[in-house]
């Protein structure tokens, strides 16, 4: 007769002894040399205040080291790195203002403009004009001497000193 191929392998099974402790285990704990329960330690107060103060103290170099840079190099960044600002801007003729940006046209006196505005720090005056002209800080006010009757100011404060 003929033997079929399963039934050899139901003969020639292998029983594999059954443990009462493998059902109720944690899977986690066990590892390859053996069932050995993890123990977590709880963290003593100790260490979370080394913890803290190893991180105040890098936070407070870092703030320090910025304060430094900034005391060493500030100015040079302020003038390497910040653009000078606009103060103040206009365009007057012999009757008036044509238009103005944080000044005001006061009187044209003979060849004299004067222009109510104040000195912005550092400032630095771009005056147009049709023909050569000077200008000078007055008290609140600017002057410009122009024989010209259309004239163009442009107040700049600058960030160097």
């Amino acid at each position: 007769m003929s033997q079929k191929y399963s039934d050899n392998l139901q003969e020639s099974a292998v029983e594999m002894p059954e443990t009462a402790d493998s059902d109720e285990e944690d899977p986690e704990t066990n590892t390859l040399i053996g069932n050995v329960e993890k123990r977590q330690k709880k963290q003593s107060c100790m260490r979370r205040a080394c913890k803290v103060l190893l991180a105040l103290g890098a936070t407070s170099m870092f703030v320090i080291m910025i304060v430094q840079l900034w005391t060493n190099y500030g100015d040079y960044i302020e003038t390497r790195v910040f653009s000078p600002t606009m103060h103040s801007a206009g365009t007057f003729t012999r009757e008036g203002a044509v238009s103005t940006y944080v000044m005001d046209y006061h009187q044209w006196d003979g060849n004299t403009l004067h222009i109510t505005v104040e000195e912005p720090d550092n400032a630095l005056v771009q005056v147009t004009a049709e023909s050569p002209s000077t200008f000078e800080w007055g008290e609140d006010c600017l002057l410009v001497d122009t024989v010209s009757s259309n004239v163009s100011v442009v107040v700049w404060s600058l960030w160097s000193k």
